[in-house]
């Protein structure tokens, strides 16, 4: 039997609509926003310095994240992520992602200058303190 994992961001969704903070997330609505904080976060510890695209490679089970124990785990990411990981949503998303106030991300553009997602792209983390609950939600 499949583990529900529908919910899993309906708290951190509370919490932003809680403090104020859904309209500082726009373009993205929280749901999005926190689907593409989970893919980088999935990325910047599973694959440190990797292109953003191999996210869709790993999803498509093209590329292995941390060999063959990994497959559960990508299983439920991709499920988790919806729509968000599917085709050209994945890039499309991040450039939303990268409007966003610094303050909000967990993640930077390895390039600081940069402010859109382009195929080279890697993310990196960058810590907030704005809705502390996330790391352990991911």
């Amino acid at each position: 039997m499949a583990r529900d994992i529908s919910g899993w961001n309906e708290l951190l969704i509370k919490e932003a609509e809680d403090t104020g903070l859904k309209p500082q997330m726009e373009p993205l609505i929280p749901l999005e926003f926190f689907r593409v904080k989970l893919g980088l976060y999935f990325l910047t510890e599973f694959m440190p310095s990797q292109l953003v695209t191999v996210l869709r490679k790993v999803l498509d089970g093209y590329l292995s994240a941390a060999g063959p124990e990994s497959a559960p785990l990508v299983r439920n990411l991709r499920r988790r992520m919806g729509p968000t990981a599917r085709g050209s949503e994945w890039k499309v998303r991040l450039n939303e992602y990268c409007k966003i106030p610094a303050h909000l991300r967990m993640f930077e553009l390895e390039t600081p200058d940069s402010r859109r997602v382009v195929h080279g792209s890697v993310f990196r983390p960058r810590g907030s303190a704005v809705l502390p609950g996330r790391a352990k939600a991911y």
